[in-house]
């Protein structure tokens, strides 16, 4: 059968099954490099998406210190001291210590000393009385991703990515209420009398700012009754010389 076949086409059909056979081998090659190279793209966002909660650290406290020059013409700090802090931070870690498996254990130290390097510099170049308005600005930062981190995660588990709170703002602290903070209350009149008594420790204008601050925000709402119950327990709290320790209100 073979012998009585034309010799021409015998070898136009070995030479294109070699073809195809090599076509098919060039298409299983490319298709496993096109897999290991998806494979490394997704190692690449895995890791990046680790390092995500320090990028966003470093973003929000970057844009502090560019707010500074607000405070006093002379803060000015350049991306290369930012910069550098960052580095020397990073090159801060004890390898024994935190070793790279323990890749949580690692952002967790990078972010903590940053932080802690950044603010210990900057501090160094600020006016004793600009030093707490750095600090309250940096607490807020952090707070205000804290918050948004916190509705990330209940979004998820609840299998929603909406990133909004109850109120449908955007995730974190409540603007409305920092500004409130900042600017002061604006009534000046009591709707009740004064709990702490005439001329007592807590001005009418202070009593005036709880009971606007408890109709104005949902989360404030009830204060000034609970206020009112446990005014010599506030007293207390604003007579102390570091309210802030719980064990010095014992």
């Amino acid at each position: 059968m073979v012998s009585g076949a034309n010799p021409e086409t015998i070898l136009e059909d070995i030479v294109l099954k070699e073809s195809l056979e090599e076509s098919n081998e060039q298409q299983k090659s490319i298709e496993q490099a096109l897999e290991e190279q998806k494979q490394q793209m997704r190692s690449i966002d895995i890791l990046t998406d680790s390092f995500l909660p320090l990028a966003i650290r470093g973003q929000r406290l970057f844009f502090v210190l560019d707010k500074l020059i607000n405070v006093d013409p002379m803060y000015q700090y350049s991306l290369d001291y930012f910069r550098g802090i960052f580095r020397n931070a990073i090159k801060s870690i004890d390898e024994e210590e935190y070793p790279k498996k323990e890749g949580k254990r690692r952002l967790g130290y990078f972010i903590k000393e940053f932080t802690h390097r950044l603010y210990k510099n900057v501090c160094r170049s600020l006016f004793e009385k600009d030093k707490l308005i750095y600090s309250f600005l940096i607490t807020l930062e952090i707070m205000d991703q804290n918050k948004k981190d916190e509705v990330k995660k209940e979004d998820n588990k609840k299998g929603g990515a909406d990133n909004k709170d109850n109120h449908g703002e955007e995730a974190g602290l409540n603007k409305n209420e920092i500004r409130w903070l900042l600017t002061g209350a604006v009534k000046v009149t009591c709707d009740r009398p004064n709990p702490s008594g005439e001329n007592g420790w807590l001005s009418d204008i202070q009593w005036a700012a709880i009971e606007e601050m408890s109709q104005k925000f949902d989360s404030f709402k009830g204060f000034d009754s609970d206020f009112e119950k446990y005014t010599s327990d506030w007293e207390k709290v604003y007579n102390d010389s570091n309210p802030h320790d719980e064990e010095s209100l014992k």
